[in-house]
Parts: C-alpha cells; structure tokens; sequence
C-alpha cells in the first residue's frame, strides 16, 4: 500500500502515526443526568472516545441538522467498529428533562445503545459548555418567545474526547468535518 494513500486515513495496513492528534483542555469535573435519569459524570467519559456536542429539544434551527449528522456519523462509525460514545448536552435544561430528552430520540427513532442526552441545572450545564468545552451558550431569545418559539444560541462543533478526558478536536458538521472526526476518532479508539 502506498504511503499516499496510508495520508490521512485510517486503512488497513496504514501506519496509525499518520495521524497527530493536539491535547486542548481536560474535561472539567461534573454530575448531571442521562435521558435515562441516571447520573452522568466526567468519569462517564473516560475509558471510552467521545464525541460530544450541544443542542436542545424544541431548537427550531441547526439542532435537527446537527443530530441527523451526528446519527450519520454513529452508523459509519459502528462499520468501522471503534469503541466510541456519543454525548449530546442540552442547552434548555429547564425544558429538557430525563423523560423529553429520552421522547425526541424515540421520536426520531435515534440509536441510544452508545449516545446519552445529558441535561441538568442551568449553571452547571452553562459551566460543562462554556468553561469545559470552550463552546458558546446564549440565554433564550426574548424576541422569538413573543411568538411562543424561541432559539438558544450554542456551540455547533463536535468535540472529541479521549479516553482519559483530553478533549482532542473541534470538528463542523460538514461532509469534510465528518470525515475527520471519523477518521480521529476511530485512531483514538484504536490505540
């Protein structure tokens, strides 16, 4: 196999050092809940590759988009058979109980085998966001609650996590985006 080819992709036989990984910040110690009511922490996401991201329930917006990719993604990574985890946070923790959280993904028929909805109170979820995974949180929009819809500015990025808690990239959703954290992701759980 050529070298060429081995560049950038993760393919039998291809030497895993083609891939450099940066070390960006530790996920910070939490204690939230899972869709299913259980208690979900930082240790939840050691010993296992996490892609996490951000979204909420009633997001008239990019959230529909971001979770059909991240549903995308889970069915081409489960091909290449990583051990990786999928971690959605909501940024409408008042709306977003265990039980509404657990109703969207049946509602879209979502694989909850290895994707956890984590939701809790306002200032933790704020701090697990902003502070812990550098992504951006707004408050609701007053001007769209006149109309009874409302928008929560957040992060869109797919963050990946290590094994040990070390958040290793920041991906878009897009086909390019997708394609790296794919590939990051399945050398991670590889190693």
């Amino acid at each position: 196999m050529s070298l060429a080819l081995c560049i950038g992709t993760l393919l039998p036989g291809c030497p895993s050092s083609s891939v450099t990984l940066p070390s960006l910040g530790e996920v910070p110690p939490f204690s939230l809940l899972d869709h299913n009511g259980h208690r979900f922490t930082d240790q939840n996401l050691k010993h296992k590759v996490s892609i996490v991201s951000f979204m909420f329930t009633s997001c008239p917006s990019v959230c529909p988009m971001l979770v059909q990719r991240i549903s995308v993604l889970q069915q081409r990574l489960r091909r290449r058979k990583p051990r990786t985890q999928f971690v959605s946070f909501s940024v409408d923790p008042e709306v977003d109980t265990p039980a509404r959280l657990t109703q969207y993904a049946k509602a879209r028929a979502l694989d909850l085998s290895n994707w956890s909805f984590v939701t809790g109170d306002s200032l933790s979820i704020r701090q697990v966001a902003v502070r812990g995974f550098k992504q951006g949180m707004g408050t609701r929009s007053p001007s769209l609650e006149k109309t009874g819809a409302y928008d929560i500015l957040h992060g869109t990025h797919l963050v990946l996590v290590d094994r040990e808690g070390v958040i290793r990239g920041y991906y878009g959703t897009d086909d390019a985006g997708l394609s790296s954290l794919e590939r990051d992701a399945t050398y991670l759980a590889r190693r």
